[in-house]
């Protein structure tokens, strides 16, 4: 079952991993009030450092915001690559598999979602944020292209129909994160809900 993350976060600060407590700290506070709550105040306060210390790292709340969505874009590369790793090498399962681990992602880790796939400040636009979002993107398109030389997808740019479907699936996340889907899925539900951009492969 799709289960979300538990962010933990520490009373106070007794260690030097300062960058990485300001992004989980920043992840608690989305969790709670959401991403205009957060400030690299807000943050300080919450890890009980002074107001300064974040800007040793961060040099506004945007910085902040770019460092939580290159953690969630970096832990959906590895979970897709992991979800990969472990499925036959049938082109159309592969496929779906990636499609299925992106919802599944999206559903345990809604906080990183949320900051992903929100406004979008110019700092998402370089750095870890716009390399592991390619890197994530061009894996399920190479995923498209394989059922492409296997007569399993029609001709065409494979980008086009990663697109299509990489839109009912965001659609599946976002709409169940704003509970407008059955509360509770688990993993047979999602898989059987992302199957069907199966017909994206041939229109």
């Amino acid at each position: 079952m799709a289960t979300r993350r538990r962010i933990k976060v520490k009373t106070g600060y007794h260690h030097g991993n300062l960058r990485q407590d300001l992004v989980t700290a920043a992840l608690a506070i989305i969790n709670k009030q959401g991403p205009g709550a957060l400030t690299l105040r807000a943050v300080a306060k919450r890890l009980g450092v002074s107001q300064t210390a974040p800007y040793r790292h961060f040099v506004g709340k945007e910085s902040l915001l770019a460092a939580v969505a290159a953690d969630g874009f970096a832990t959906l590369l590895r979970e897709t690559e992991e979800t990969l790793a472990a499925t036959e090498a049938e082109p159309v399962a592969r496929y779906l598999a990636a499609a299925f681990s992106y919802v599944r992602f999206a559903l345990a880790y809604p906080d990183h979602f949320r900051v992903m796939y929100n406004e979008r400040p110019p700092e998402f636009s370089v750095g870890p944020v716009a390399e592991s979002g390619r890197k994530a993107f061009q894996l399920f398109v190479g995923t498209i292209v394989d059922c492409q030389k296997t007569g399993r997808a029609a001709a065409g740019d494979p980008s086009l129909t990663a697109v299509k479907a990489w839109s009912y699936a965001h659609g599946l996340a976002a709409l169940h994160l704003q509970r407008l889907l059955p509360r509770r899925l688990d993993d047979e539900a999602v898989r059987a809900l992302t199957r069907e951009i199966a017909r994206f492969l041939n229109p």
